[in-house]
């Protein structure tokens, strides 16, 4: 019924860190930080370089070519480094991974692939920001 290489959908409905103490919810707030780290810009030119290598485009001229590849690395840097180097790896063993993929396939692909750790960053950032006020309280209470 679904396309194989349709990006996966998910429904989150809630997330809930139960009654981790905000020393807890900054570590895993700094755990997911660190998984959201994007590539670097050499890691990122080297993994277009070798897709580029491994599909066809159209007809462009070197500069058209140094201009796409620089705009597509400055998107790509706003994804995690691994979600990045796995959909770019990917795309040639895709069914139409023949063809160098346009920005809003690649897009549509990384933004699935990523969704939930730019949901659970967000939800731990409001996290920590009441265990922050949690422990002013409780500080204030002892005060």
């Amino acid at each position: 019924m679904f396309p194989n290489d349709a990006p996966m959908y998910r429904v989150i409905e809630r997330i809930s860190f139960g009654d981790l103490a905000g020393a807890d919810v900054r570590k895993a707030l700094a755990m997911v930080e660190l998984a959201m780290t994007p590539m670097p810009p050499a890691g990122i030119a080297a993994a277009l370089t070798k897709l580029r290598a491994l599909t066809k485009a159209r007809a462009e001229s070197a500069v058209d070519m140094e201009i796409t590849v620089a705009a597509y690395a400055d998107e790509l840097a706003r994804f995690p480094a691994d979600v990045v180097r796995e959909t770019l790896a990917e795309w040639p063993r895709r069914k139409d991974g023949k063809w160098w993929p346009s920005w809003h396939e690649l897009e549509r692909i990384l933004s699935s692939k990523s969704e939930y750790r730019r949901i659970l960053r967000s939800r731990l950032e409001r996290e920590v920001v009441g265990a922050s006020v949690r422990e002013a309280q409780q500080a204030a209470d002892v005060a």
